[in-house]
């Protein structure tokens, strides 16, 4: 009865993910991955000479930061079912399944009294659902689940060889998708020493073989070593998301270049960032004082409906909501690294303790999808040998389920606000006109759709006659010579009945400082600006 239980329940949570993804528009970077991905399409044996136009200028694909095992898996979906958001997001929607089964196989092992729970709170966090877009993080994810589990569920048993060759095989899969997945090769080090393994030790070869090949691979492409470049390229400089960041590079550069202060705030935001997405820190300090935990809960939930209502009403609760995710960041944070001589938590302390030193001192900001790496681990640790109360589990789904239902509509909203534009711009404009799209995200994607010539500051020649279109709240260069005509903004207006933003600066994809992954607020808009060159 419980297996059939669990069967349902995580269908369930797999159907949900899933239909929210399904028909949501190309958002963020899935612009950059559907170009390199049609590049490789085509040219699959020099998979990073193409070229992207992300910045405002065209730079070879190379001087990216990511590796393209995903790209590969994405062109040849594009072979066999075309590009559309359905038939893309229905290849997402498999590894979304197969992180939800994943992680519900690790639960049972760790937590069995609390595994459907758990699988839960993960499906339908906002890191995991409103993140799947077409971006690589769940993909991502998978691959990391399957590497602990083959780490964690394997102690003792007989086949020690397979168990530490899949684990290798996982690793290596995901440095290929991500280099942030480096820090899982220390882990299979650090595992194969603690449990005297020194007959499983060539397994280490397997990823190591794997990326010399990717190594000369990439020389034999473009003459260059991509794990050298492309890592430098995201640890070496910072290079936060578009929006109110550009009105404060000064200060960026000033925190950039003073290494103390830039990794105190790297994490703080670190640890705002878990406490905007778990809700674990708050579920701990119920269950150390039991007598208080029903009414922490309530003012937990009463204080996240008065922030809505007074962000709905116009009145700015950031700071407030910022002070709360540092405070339940740091109880997280206190909760799931007390020391325990638990074997397999040891394991799941690495995955948080590695991942998040790794994004701290090396990522070029911080990003729900960076914290989505370390939730499974975060949980299960807090969730392993303990008793967790019904009330409290009562708590952590409505409190995620609200937070994700409002982030889902609001980020939809945001994604949908620039596909529909690039249609009514180009129809409100003279058919024969030259039409140029500056910026990038979803947006980029959408324009040239529709007939929009990208703009490149370097290269393009604007002439008078021709229209230009900004979205202002997106990162973007133009030529320096030009000259232009405002002729109007079309403003996407938030609904004070939907407070939650994940669109301001697109802080949900990167933020910096004590911004936060998201925020309530009613100002939550974006919008598309027309000239006519002059």
């Amino acid at each position: 009865m419980t297996r059939n239980r669990d069967v349902l329940g995580l269908v369930s949570l797999w159907l949900i993910v899933t239909a929210y993804n399904l028909f949501k528009p190309f958002h963020i970077d899935d612009t950059a991955h559907l170009i390199i991905s049609a590049w490789i399409l085509h040219h699959p044996l020099h998979p990073m000479r193409g070229v992207l136009n992300w910045s405002g200028t065209v730079q070879p694909i190379y001087e990216t930061n990511q590796p393209p095992l995903y790209f590969y898996l994405l062109a040849l979906w594009e072979r066999l079912f075309g590009f559309s958001e359905p038939a893309l997001h229905t290849m997402q929607s498999l590894f979304a399944a197969a992180c939800i089964g994943i992680f519900h196989r690790l639960a049972r092992h760790l937590a069995p009294a609390h595994a459907l729970w758990l699988t839960a709170m993960l499906a339908l966090n906002p890191a995991f659902i409103v993140e799947q877009n077409l971006m690589v993080d769940v993909p991502l994810l998978a691959c990391w689940l399957g590497f602990f589990t083959c780490i964690i569920c394997g102690i003792g048993q007989a086949r020690q060889h397979r168990r530490f060759a899949l684990a290798a095989v996982c690793a290596a899969a995901a440095v290929l998708m991500k280099y942030s997945s480096l820090v899982l090769i220390p882990v299979l080090l650090i595992a194969l020493l603690l449990e005297r393994r020194a007959r499983q030790a060539w397994c280490l070869l397997i990823p190591v073989v794997l990326l010399a090949a990717w190594s000369a691979f990439n020389v034999y492409d473009y003459g260059g070593v991509h794990l050298l470049t492309g890592f430098h390229a995201s640890a070496a400089t910072y290079t936060p998301h578009a929006g109110p960041h550009r009105h404060f590079q000064f200060l960026h550069r000033l925190v950039a270049a003073s290494a103390p202060w830039k990794l105190a705030a790297f994490a703080l935001s670190w640890d705002i960032g878990l406490g905007a997405l778990s809700c674990f820190g708050v579920i701990s300090a119920g269950a150390r004082v039991p007598r208080a935990a029903n009414a922490t809960y309530l003012v937990c939930l009463g204080g996240l409906a008065g922030l809505a209502l007074a962000a709905g009403c116009g009145l700015r609760c950031d700071k407030i909501l910022v002070l709360g995710f540092a405070l339940n960041g740091g109880l997280t944070f206190l909760t799931v690294l007390r020391p325990r001589r638990d074997l397999a938590v040891c394991y799941l302390q690495l995955w948080i303790i590695l991942t998040s030193l790794f994004y701290i001192f090396a990522s070029p900001f911080i990003a729900a999808r960076h914290i989505l790496l370390i939730l499974p681990a975060v949980s299960l640790v807090a969730a392993t040998g303990r008793e967790i109360s019904r009330n409290a589990k009562i708590f952590g789904l409505l409190m995620t389920g609200i937070i994700a239902a409002g982030l889902c509509l609001s980020d939809f909203r945001f994604a949908e606000f620039y596909k529909r534009q690039a249609v009514s711009v180009r129809q409100s404009l003279p058919g024969g006109a030259k039409i140029w799209a500056a910026g990038h995200w979803g947006w980029q994607y959408y324009a040239t759709q529709n007939g929009m010539a990208e703009i490149d500051a370097n290269a393009s020649v604007l002439r008078a006659g021709d229209y230009l279109i900004i979205p202002p709240e997106v990162d973007y260069q133009l030529p320096a010579d030009i000259r232009v005509k405002f002729l109007g903004a079309r403003v996407y207006d938030a609904s004070a009945g939907d407070p939650f933003c994940t669109g301001r600066g697109a802080r949900f994809y990167g933020f910096w400082g004590t911004e936060g992954p998201w925020s309530l607020s009613a100002d939550c808009d974006f919008s598309v600006e027309v000239f006519e060159v002059k």
